[in-house]
């Protein structure tokens, strides 16, 4: 089982449990996807042999699409995608950086980042949902309400993101955890 916290301590299997529920949230509510990706999980490899491995066994036999349809999923282009590409490119989650996640089909800037900065300390990435970018708004900044996908307008956002955190002594991961718990709840934080 993952949760969506922020947790340096995940094994291998959880790291790309964590990677697909990455993957498989944005733009929809983070516990329906974050109770959909664990139960999946938990049919497809109760052993815990990591599930990206599994689905490619389940790809190789025929059987994955009846088990991701059967958990709802969503996204299936995607998803299917994903782990072919996954499979293929060998990646080390320990050692891999935005720009090796990126190459993933579905990981964009803010998932590959969200990823990073979740599974791994000392990470300095800005993670630019909609709920940072209101936050930065708010302090006068010109941010968009949705996640630029141009590279150069993402990477300009996040540092001054990052310049801000800084200037309240923050870290920039436990910064996106508080607003995003905040916001999800509705409530105005610094």
């Amino acid at each position: 089982m993952i949760n969506n916290d922020i947790d340096f301590n995940r094994n291998e299997n959880e790291k790309q449990a964590f990677l697909l529920f990455a993957m498989m949230v944005a733009g929809k509510n983070a516990q329906l996807v974050l109770n959909k990706v664990n139960e999946f999980c938990e049919d497809v490899d109760p052993n815990d042999d990591g599930i990206i491995s599994a689905c490619g066994q389940l790809d190789q036999l025929g059987m994955l699409e009846e088990k991701v349809y059967k958990h709802k999923l969503g996204n299936y282009k995607r998803f299917f995608t994903f782990i072919r590409e996954a499979l293929r490119s060998g990646l080390d989650l320990d050692t891999c950086t935005t720009d090796d996640l990126e190459k993933l089909h579905g990981i964009g800037l803010k998932t590959s980042r969200f990823f990073l900065s979740f599974t791994r300390p000392d990470q300095n990435h800005a993670i630019l949902d909609r709920h940072v970018l209101s936050w930065l708004r708010e302090r006068g900044v010109d941010a968009p309400k949705s996640t630029p996908t141009k590279k150069e307008r993402y990477e300009e956002l996040e540092r001054t993101y990052l310049e801000m955190v800084a200037e309240f002594g923050e870290d920039a991961t436990q910064k996106d955890y508080q607003i995003w718990l905040n916001r999800r709840r509705k409530v105005k934080c610094n």
